[in-house]
Parts: C-alpha cells; structure tokens; sequence
C-alpha cells in the first residue's frame, strides 16, 4: 500500500468519491477509494473490514465526504474514528462537506479544531477541484514536516514507485522464458547485493529507496520490486524470494520508527507465506526453510514491540518457543538458531533478571558468532539499567570482544545500538567525562543515518546528566 490518501464516503456519495480520486491522481497524490482498490479487483476470499482498517492506518490524509447519507453510514462513522485516533500521529482529517445541515454531534466531534471545506456553493466540479489541489497542498506539507510517524510513513511511500505497465509485461516475460535454475540464481544475487547494500550505507530509508530501483540486470531493465512482487502474485517461490522480503523487512524494523513497522510486516507476510510454501514443495530444505519461519516470526514479535503492544509481541513469542523447541528436536537445529531467538525477546519484554543471568550462563551454547554478541549486549543493556554495575561491568569487555569477532557481518545498527549502550553505562555509573565525549561522538551519526530512536534517547539520556540526574531509559 503506497497510498497516501484515503477517501471515506457512503457508497450513495460514490460518483462523487470517484471525481476525487481521479482530480488527485491527476495532480499525483495516490488514494485509496474501496470501490477501486476492492470491489475492482478483489480477490476471493478478502476480509474487506481488514483491508479497510489497514489502508486507513497506511494513509497520511483522510478525506471524509461529508454528505447526510454519509452521516447515516456506520461504515462512515467507524471509518473517522480510526482517523481521529490516528492524528496523534500525524494524520491529517480533510473533511469536504456536502451537506447544508448542521453536522451530526458525532462529526463535530471528529472534526473539532479542523478546516471543513464547504462544497454545498455551486458549480459543484469547481469545488471539487479546489478541494484536491487544498489535498495537495496537505499532502506537501506533511512530507516537508518534521519528524512524525504519519511524515516519516509518507516520505517512505514517496518511493514505492507502482509499476509500469511495460514494467509489468517484462517481468512476466522473463518469469515465462527463464528456466527455473536461471531465475533462482538471479534472486539469490539480488539478495546477496542487497545484503552488502544495507551493510554499506546502514541508513534504512536509502536502503528501501535502493530496493525500489534496484535493475536485476543492465540488459533486461527489469526492477527487482516489480520482478518479486509479480513473482509472488503468480506463485513462484524460492527461497531467494523469501530472502528478499525478509532483508527489507530487517532494514526497516532495525530503523526502530513506528512509521516503518506495517511496511516492515508487510514484506514479513509475504516472506512467511513464501517459506511455508517452500515447506510443503521443497522438504529438503526444511531445515533451513525452519530457521528462516523461526527468525520471520521473531521480527513480527518485534514489530509489535515497537508499537508497544507488548502482550502481542509476548503471545507470538510464547508460541514461537513451543514451535522453535519442537524443530529443534525434530530437525537438530542448532540453539542459537531455535529457541535463543524467543528466549532472548521475551526476558527483553518482561525485564527478567533470572531470564537474562539463565541467558548469559548458557552463552557457551550459542555457536553463532552474532547471536552471542547480541546476548551480551541486550544482558549488559539491561544490568546497566537495574543498576548492576557489577554485573555489566563484566559483560562490558566480552560484549565489545564479541563485536569484533563477527562486526564483518554485521549491519551497521548495531554498531550504534553498542555505542548506545555503552553510553548508557558511562552515564549511569557516574563516568561523565568518557558519556561526554561519546555523545559528541555519537549524535552526529545517529541523526545522519536516520537512528532517530536512539538518537531521542540519546539527548534525553544526556540532558539528565546536565541536569545532575541518572540516565534511566532501557530499550525493550
């Protein structure tokens, strides 16, 4: 979904929803109208209540199509109520009221403190056209505005870039005249270039930008985006597919901003269903096709998480772990590869003390050089904030050891994430000096690669220290 308006009506009121959606395409501003995105061309089996709720909270801008058959509309009124929670966020409400009456308590309500554009004065296209360009106007200033979710969710649509009809007749030439082999190699490429990209330039809005332009070869001039999404919409899968979805999803979630989380889930939807196919077609890689189901499901905890929705997260987590041990003894899965994933998430989510010293005492047991290093530094994060010095002192040395041991094949993030954490021990523990220097260090990078979560924490973390207070915030 790379809407940025979405267009509330009663279906009475359809001719007119219709007129303003054709203006704001027109002008470019991408809308999300149900009898266009649904009713066109729905698919058998779709929950509509779901597709609804889920391209309202895709969308920067509501517009409502106040008319009095829209007044009457259940539809109408449960619709603006997920918009109006929604502005906390950012979202904007763009009302374009058709009707002469006074508005229904409930729409006063739901449009309190916001400009209702009056529609009702003849000749009714004039004001419809003055309506999309006051959208546009909108949709402007939210992309040019500071940092909100709802902004940060737009820009980020800005380069979901739909394909083009010839774009989509050249994917599905190459996916009709390639072999198999031919095609599988040329993903398991793609992910790995993807993989050395996001390596390289750390920061996840460049690295989604370079997904939506990546050309899989100079000669076909065929981008990879439309490529996989016509690959999953015909059911082809691979693996390398799977691959695909999964490295997107991982930038996206590793930005730590709400704004990026349902696109992160999104790409995370369509790597499970890949991997689960490829369960049931390709059995000798159920191993492997294991641990990537495992790792999925860990990121969609996670996403949550970062909404907040700790008892979502937790719930996916608990089944995980039942699922993760099952696989290990059916299949021989190695720990760090299996059950450490959810062990390590919930301790995180319910700040266990026991969990997390249980955790370091099994560290011999984790054989991925990664995983052990990203144990350290959650345990080290979380005694710092307990006030263990004692106990993050001695994880401090081995978790910087382990860094170094694998910071090859590490993404950038956690480069900072360490550096995040090692602040957190300096400024808690009274070395003001070594937190100085670091935060004139750190801040600048932080806010140059988009780390806006921990960069807000940094200077709040810093700012109590000005202040002759303790930092206290730990990141779940």
């Amino acid at each position: 979904m790379n809407h940025l308006v979405f267009i509330s009506h009663s279906s009475i009121d359809n001719a007119i929803a219709l007129q303003i959606y054709e203006q704001l395409d027109a002008l470019g501003i991408k809308c999300w109208l149900d009898r266009v995105n649904l009713d066109g061309n729905a698919m058998e089996g779709t929950n509509y209540v779901r597709a609804i709720v889920q391209a309202i909270e895709h969308a920067a801008i509501f517009v409502s199509v106040l008319t009095d058959a829209a007044e009457r509309s259940e539809n109408v009124k449960n619709e603006t109520d997920i918009a109006h929670q929604r502005r906390a966020n950012g979202m904007l409400l763009c009302p374009f009221r058709l009707t002469s009456e006074d508005l229904a308590e409930e729409f006063r309500y739901y449009f309190a403190r916001t400009n209702i554009v009056d529609g009702t004065v003849p000749p009714l296209e004039e004001r419809i056209r003055s309506f999309c360009h006051e959208v546009r106007k909108a949709a402007e200033m939210i992309i040019k505005s500071e940092q909100t979710p709802i902004a940060d969710q737009a820009r980020l649509k800005l380069l979901d870039v739909d394909a083009t009809t010839d774009e989509k007749k050249l994917a599905s030439y190459l996916i009709e005249t390639w072999k198999t082999p031919r095609m599988v190699g040329t993903l398991s490429q793609c992910a790995r270039d993807l993989d050395l990209h996001y390596r390289s330039v750390i920061d996840p809005y460049k690295h989604y930008q370079y997904f939506n332009t990546y050309q899989i070869t100079k000669a076909d001039n065929c981008r990879l985006k439309v490529l996989t999404d016509t690959l999953y919409n015909m059911g082809h899968f691979s693996i390398a597919l799977g691959d695909i979805f999964e490295n997107v999803s991982y930038a996206l979630i590793n930005s730590g901003k709400i704004a990026y989380v349902q696109e992160a889930r999104r790409f995370l939807s369509k790597a499970l269903a890949t991997y689960e196919h490829m369960m049931n077609t390709s059995p000798d890689n159920a191993p492997r096709l294991v641990e990537s189901i495992i790792l999925c499901q860990w990121l969609l905890s996670i996403t949550h998480k970062i909404e907040r929705n700790y008892g979502t997260s937790e719930q996916i987590l608990l089944g995980l772990l039942r699922y993760a041990e099952e696989q290990r003894e059916d299949m021989g899965l190695s720990y760090s590869k299996s059950v450490l994933l959810p062990r390590r998430e919930l301790a995180i989510i319910n700040e266990d003390y026991r969990a997390f010293d249980e955790l370091i005492s099994d560290i011999d047991l984790i054989e991925d050089p990664k995983e052990r290093f990203y144990t350290y530094r959650r345990a080290f994060e979380f005694f710092c904030s307990e006030n263990e010095e004692q106990k993050a002192a001695e994880l401090k040395e081995p978790m910087i050891a382990s860094y170094h041991r694998c910071s090859d094949d590490l993404y950038g993030v956690y480069y900072y994430a360490m550096q995040y954490n090692i602040y957190q021990f300096y400024s808690r523990f009274g070395h003001t000096e070594e937190a100085a220097q670091l935060y004139e260090k750190l801040l600048p990078e932080l806010e140059e690669n988009h780390f806006e979560r921990y960069a807000t924490k940094l200077k709040i973390a810093h700012g109590r220290i000005l202040a002759g207070r303790k930092a206290k915030d730990y990141v779940k």
